[in-house]
């Protein structure tokens, strides 16, 4: 099942927040993850826009 775009959203905050706390912490290692699964959530959030414009 597809995550709607306010999930999507609310996970992307959760996951921004989860990686500064990991740059604060300086544990690069975990915050590229977190950059790399909000990434992620970016590009799901673009196809959904993108479902949307046609």
């Amino acid at each position: 099942m597809e995550k709607t775009k306010e999930e999507l959203l609310e996970q992307l905050k959760e996951i921004e927040d989860q990686k500064a706390t990991a740059i604060k912490n300086q544990n690069y290692e975990l915050a590229a993850n977190f950059r790399d699964r909000a990434s992620e959530i970016r590009k799901q959030l673009q196809d959904i826009e993108n479902k949307h414009s046609i």
